[in-house]
């Protein structure tokens, strides 16, 4: 809705679950972190407007989530 796509696991994996567990576990991530990671993926043509946008877009998403669901 913002102009912005995300995932859940790693691009190179997407179909099977397991192997997109994979890769954040040998990172030495948790199960409760592995399970709630999203991916976030940029390009050659990505300018730092269009991250820094991103970033504020998130901040704000992450703000309304925890405001929805009685966090902070």
């Amino acid at each position: 809705d913002r102009g912005f796509s995300i995932s859940a696991g790693s691009a190179c994996s997407s179909k099977d679950k397991k192997k997109r567990e994979r890769v954040l576990h040998y990172m030495g991530f948790d199960n409760k972190t592995v399970s709630t990671a999203i991916r976030i993926s940029t390009g050659p043509t990505t300018s730092f407007e269009q991250i820094e946008q991103f970033c504020n877009t998130l901040n704000y998403e992450v703000k309304l989530l925890h405001k929805l669901l009685g966090k902070r």
